[in-house]
Formats: structure tokens, C-alpha cells, sequence
């Protein structure tokens, strides 16, 4: 599967929050990065156990909240670079927007930079709270 399958793959998942899927598209060795991290929150979560847990409080927090993702409503554009193993997700969707750069070896997720709208940040840091 390319870099490109990989992401949709992923995307469709996590938005009918199917977290083991999304789990079984990571490399043993991945890597999710928050650049913008806010304060109190790990601006990096390593190994697939780590980045497993932290989708999984993530996913606790969003039920809680009652937020559902509104696939009509969601507008996705994805970026495919000059590196095969590298494309970007733009996503916006009513009370979510963010960039997701992906990089793909093997058909297996390696790292995963996410960066998302500053208003996001405290529901993340709730969710690591959990």
C-alpha cells in the first residue's frame, strides 16, 4: 500500500473511530508528533504502544464530549509530495481543523507530525489528563 492508501486508510478510520484500525496501520517504531504542543501535553509520543494509548484517551475525551465528525460536512485535501514516503492531510470539519504529515515505509506509518488548531490544544491535554 502507498503513502497515500495509508493515509485515507487511517482518515476513514479515525473518523468512524475505529482506533484498532488506525493501531494496525502503525509501525512498531512510530512516531506522533505534536510541534505545537500545549503546555502539559508531550510534544511527541514514541512506539506504537505510546501513540496507541494516547488515540485511545483521545477517543474516550471525544465520546464524553458528545462531538460527532460530520463526514458531509468535512472537506479533505491531501498532498502528495516528491518524497513516495511522505503526503499531507489538510482536514476541516465543524469544530475540527488540522495538518497531518505522514510518513510511510512499507505500508506501515513511521511518523505522523499533527499539527491542529489552537483551540484543540486544551482537549488534547484533557484527554492525556484521563
Amino acid at each position: 500500500m502507498n503513502a497515500r492508501s495509508v493515509l485515507i486508510t487511517y482518515l476513514v478510520a479515525g473518523a468512524a473511530f475505529d482506533r484498532d484500525a488506525q493501531i494496525a496501520l502503525l509501525h512498531d517504531d512510530a512516531v506522533l508528533r505534536l510541534p505545537y504542543a500545549p503546555e502539559g501535553v508531550p510534544a511527541a509520543f514514541a512506539g506504537k504502544a505510546s501513540v496507541a494509548d494516547f488515540l485511545y484517551r483521545l477517543q474516550v475525551l471525544v465520546t464524553a464530549s458528545g462531538y460527532t465528525f460530520d463526514r458531509d460536512q468535512a472537506h479533505l485535501v491531501i498532498h502528495e509530495t516528491a518524497d513516495p514516503e511522505v503526503v499531507i492531510a489538510e482536514i476541516a470539519a465543524p469544530g475540527l481543523e488540522n495538518l497531518q504529515i505522514f510518513r510511510v515505509r512499507d505500508g506501515l506509518i513511521v511518523e505522523i507530525k499533527e499539527y491542529f488548531q489552537p483551540t484543540s490544544g486544551a482537549f488534547v491535554a484533557r484527554a492525556l489528563a484521563a
